[in-house]
Order: C-alpha cells, then sequence, then structure tokens
C-alpha cells in the first residue's frame, strides 16, 4: 500500500476482476480504507477474499467495503480476521465449502447478500479481548437471502472465547438476521 502524506486520506479500490483457479484470489493484509467490489471470483483452494491482520505491525483491516461481488465454487468465499468497520453488501456467494468466516471482528455489517447453496452460510468468532462493547463484537445480519425464501429470523451461529489463564474458554452463541430477505438478489445488491 501507498504511504500517505500528513493530512491525506488514502482509498484505494479492487474493481471488476475476474480471478480463477487460485488458492487465495485477493489477500490483504492490515490494509485500511478500500473497498472490493465488483469482482467475479471463482474456485479459490482456500478463500476467494482473505483480510487479516499485518502481524508484524499489527495493523488491522479497517474500514473496508466489500459490496456487488460473486464468489462461487470456492472452498471459503470470505474470510474476514481481526477487522475493524466493515461492511458486506450485496455480493453472491453461491457453492462454496464456507460462504463466510469472521474471526474476531468489530463493527461489521453483513446486508442485502445471497448465500446459495453453500455447505456452511456463515460463521463468526469473538472475544471478550480487547475489551469493548458486546454489540460491536457481534457481526449484524440483515436483509440476507439464505438459500430459500424465509419469513423468519434466520439464526446464525457462532462462538464467543476468553482466556482465564491456563485455560481458553468458547462458548456457542447465536445471533440472527432478523429481516431475511424472501427473494435472491441479482448479482450484486
Amino acid at each position: 500500500m501507498m504511504d500517505a502524506l500528513p493530512g491525506e486520506n488514502m482509498f484505494f479500490i479492487i474493481d471488476e476482476n475476474y480471478l480463477s483457479d487460485n488458492n487465495v484470489a485477493v489477500f490483504l493484509a492490515g490494509s485500511q480504507d478500500y473497498s472490493i467490489t465488483r469482482n467475479e471470483i471463482t474456485n479459490s483452494s482456500t478463500a476467494g477474499l482473505n483480510l487479516v491482520e499485518e502481524v508484524f505491525s499489527g495493523v488491522n483491516p479497517k474500514n473496508v467495503t466489500i459490496k456487488d461481488n460473486r464468489i462461487t465454487d470456492s472452498t471459503q468465499a470470505i474470510v474476514i480476521e481481526y477487522s475493524i468497520n466493515v461492511s458486506i453488501q450485496g455480493n453472491l456467494l453461491e457453492h462454496n465449502i464456507r460462504g463466510l468466516s469472521f474471526h474476531i471482528c468489530s463493527l461489521t455489517s453483513v446486508k442485502r447478500n445471497t448465500f446459495q447453496e453453500n455447505e456452511r452460510t456463515a460463521i463468526y468468532q469473538w472475544s471478550i479481548i480487547p475489551f469493548s462493547r458486546l454489540s460491536d463484537k457481534i457481526p449484524q445480519f440483515d436483509e440476507n437471502f439464505w438459500d430459500k425464501p424465509r419469513k423468519t429470523p434466520y439464526p446464525i451461529i457462532g462462538t464467543w472465547s476468553f482466556l482465564r489463564y491456563p485455560i481458553f474458554f468458547k462458548f456457542p452463541w447465536v445471533t440472527y438476521d432478523r429481516h431475511p430477505s424472501s427473494e435472491p438478489y441479482l448479482k450484486g445488491g
């Protein structure tokens, strides 16, 4: 990523690419202030999109928009780890082993996406460390299509964990898409 001058905001866009037969089609470590839009990703053996913390600097992905992408036939469509303020909107995730996976993220919004024929649609894990409001930790799902028309809230199973030395505890947690869509969105929201 390019360095910004003092006071200058950097924003970059990954837009309108066709990526096929990769291990990971798009891998970004610690990048901030960007969008991934209108890409078609297929047949990724590990993940279509993978956003992670940059380990050496400790910089987390932040202020990211993932919108109007089509990710198909991959092991995992989208994997996001240790991120802050991510919006996932209008994507089509189909025929993947896992559609969406979050690991210790904050302020995440998942809205108006279509999940079709994935073996597992969405999972998340969060931790009470670092301390922040519970509502900031749990991904917010709204108006997504989940394989078939639904009139009742759709449950998304996750886990939360904490460390009490020397034991690491994990507990199941359920959140809901309270307003699931009754029909799939076209390619993009």
